[in-house]
């Protein structure tokens, strides 16, 4: 399917579902790590996406989350830091932009070159890793709510940040759009987790998470479109642009 066709496919319609291109893997499962790196998973699912669509489902690969957690925790990312992240959670705490800026800096490794375990373990050196690169993204960049129904439409997924509250953890309503908190106060409460935006209707956003395929409806839920105690839901919207499969100096990766 080129893209003209793939535009064609969504073209007006009002509940859009990306699982009905076949572009992604399996919902991964982060389970219980030492700190987040919801953040790698969320960005592994979105550049596979679009790795699977310009191959036009052909040369599929399982990207790995792990290799993504390892650079980011230790270090080797190629982005100025915060020099006040300091602490432990800091440490693991990353965000969105910082992620899909290493991605486009240093690539992709697949899964069997670095398999997930969770745990944040000291990375092999950019020079030697390079010979385990098969893909980049081009460039990535902030998707306002506005607009985030045009790109999950034309482009594909988006990386949303969410707060997520306690009653999220047991989330298992196979069809319910979830309207957040009674109580807003559990947004006070509530901890940083990235998901990806691959579908709506007209009053929900359909995510994919990362905690495995029991959660919610076989690892996926919508999410209300409207308003929660004066906030939206979904917010802090990045999205990965275009496929590279050579580095930033020009030079090829090993082939897929």
């Amino acid at each position: 399917m080129d893209d003209d066709e793939y535009d064609d496919y969504y073209l007006d319609q009002d509940e859009v579902d990306l699982r009905d291109r076949g572009y992604f893997n399996e919902v991964t499962d982060q389970g219980q790590v030492e700190g987040e790196c919801c953040y790698a998973h969320a960005a592994v699912g979105a550049v596979e996406y679009l790795h699977h669509r310009k191959q036009q489902g052909q040369n599929r690969v399982i990207l790995s989350p792990q290799d993504i957690y390892n650079n980011l925790v230790y270090g080797q990312n190629g982005v100025e830091e915060n020099a006040q992240e300091d602490d432990e959670v800091d440490k693991h705490a990353k965000t969105s932009m910082q992620t899909l800026a290493w991605i486009r800096e240093n690539g992709c490794v697949l899964k069997e070159a670095c398999p997930y375990t969770g745990v944040a373990v000291p990375p092999k050196p950019l020079a030697e890793r390079r010979n385990d690169v098969r893909l980049r993204i081009e460039t990535f960049k902030p998707v306002k709510l506005r607009n985030l129904e045009d790109h999950v439409r034309t482009i594909g997924p988006v990386i949303a940040a969410i707060d997520w509250v306690k009653e999220l953890d047991d989330w298992g309503a196979e069809d319910v759009i979830y309207t957040g908190p009674a109580d807003a106060a559990a947004f006070d409460r509530a901890e940083g987790h990235s998901v990806l935006v691959m579908g709506f209707g007209p009053n929900y956003w359909l995510v994919r998470n990362s905690h495995g395929d029991n959660w919610g409806n076989a690892g996926y839920a919508k999410f209300t479109r409207a308003k929660v105690h004066g906030r939206f839901l979904i917010d802090g919207c990045w999205a990965p642009v275009g496929i590279a499969y050579r580095d930033p100096g020009g030079a090829d990766y090993n082939a897929i």
